[in-house]
């Protein structure tokens, strides 16, 4: 038992010990700048993707009106040539 406690004592200033050295360390490499810059970069690559898959979308919706226009001028010239 008294092995237990020292274990979760010591457990517990070990990880007061990482917390501190972990800031120290975030401190040092400047690793909130670099996780907002890692931020901005994904937002401009999700603004850059939103852009593409709209102009795909939009060009597969013309196409789909293209053939829609295309078919029903074949329907009519089919109906003109066949009286």
């Amino acid at each position: 038992m008294l092995f237990e406690r020292a274990g979760n004592a010591l457990k517990l200033v070990g990880d007061q010990y990482l917390a501190r050295l972990f800031s120290l360390l975030s401190a040092r490499f400047h690793l909130d700048q670099w996780s907002a810059s890692i931020h901005n970069t994904l937002e401009v690559a999700e603004g850059a993707y939103e852009v593409l898959e709209n102009q795909a979308s939009a060009a597969r919706s013309e196409f789909m009106e293209v053939i829609v226009i295309g078919l029903i001028a074949f329907e009519i010239v089919l109906t003109l040539v066949g009286h």
